[in-house]
């Protein structure tokens, strides 16, 4: 009794992952066989079919440490309902309507990523950060035609006009004149305090090494901005600093740190005296 008992559990539970977890069994590749519509040129149409052609013995490495993107169009919206993925590292993946509205992103795409509902109306797919430490082995994007209905717009009903009333004529008022203000006096701005202050900008990579710089306020603010421009998916793979110590016979030297091998970062701020 007690085996008949828990093999029902056991089926009443793969039965309930499965509904969590499965695609749908109508969904089928979208973009199978099909090249990007939009790619960096440096890529052969050769390289471009093995992101899709579901093979496992072909590959696209991206070229350089700059990141790249590819996106597919679709005739028609879709319904995405999930990824298959193999490959080393992991590309972001951002899905768009008809009008580049993002509809849901995957900031890093794994093995077999499945969204748990359904993602309607998408017309475009972007794979993004794509550079020279990603190969796609394949990608699959899961779906079918779209179910949205697009609304259809009712005539717009012309008002009648209503008849003009000529305008009651108002007596002109004299301005009363105002009392003339003295100004008052501006504050004398006091220096900003940060104009003083440099920071110890100590950088920590996915390797273990650290890097640290000497930066004023500036060039602090500087990185800053790069790094949050960067994690939000615009600005450049990397950030160079420019050496003054040890230059040698160089008349400058420029050291560059890739935004992806950045694990931490600290700023300790000290004041100029």
């Amino acid at each position: 009794m007690k085996k008949k008992v828990s093999l029902v559990l056991v089926l009443i539970l793969s039965l309930s992952l499965f509904g969590i977890f499965s695609v749908s069994a109508e969904s089928t590749d979208l973009i199978a066989g099909k090249i990007p519509d939009v790619y960096p040129t440096q890529y052969s149409a050769e390289e471009l079919a093995a992101i899709t052609d579901n093979a496992s013995n072909t590959t696209l490495f991206g070229k350089t440490l700059a990141y790249d993107e590819f996106i597919w169009e679709f005739d028609v919206p879709k319904d995405v309902a999930g990824f298959s993925y193999n490959g080393s590292d992991s590309p972001r993946v951002d899905l768009l309507d008809a009008d580049d509205n993002v509809l849901h992103t995957f900031p890093r795409l794994r093995f077999d990523t499945n969204p748990v509902q359904p993602i309607v109306g998408v017309k475009k797919v972007k794979v993004s950060q794509v550079n020279m430490y990603v190969g796609i082995v394949k990608l699959s994007i899961l779906g079918t035609d779209s179910q949205v209905t697009v609304p259809t717009p009712e005539p717009t009903q012309s008002p009648s006009p209503e008849p003009t009333q000529d305008p009651t004529p108002v007596p002109t008022q004299s301005p009363s004149p105002e009392p003339t203000q003295n100004p008052s006096p501006e504050p004398t701005q006091s220096p900003d305090p940060s104009e003083n202050e440099n920071a110890i900008l100590t950088i920590t990579l996915d390797n273990g090494f650290e890097k640290e710089y000497d930066l004023t306020a500036t060039e602090l603010n500087a990185f800053l901005n790069w790094y949050d421009a960067k994690a939000g998916g615009t600005g450049s793979a990397k950030y160079g600093f420019e050496k003054n110590w040890n230059n040698g016979p160089f008349t400058t030297q420029t050291e560059y740190i890739i935004f992806d091998k950045i694990l931490t970062f600290e700023v300790s701020k000290y004041t100029l005296k």
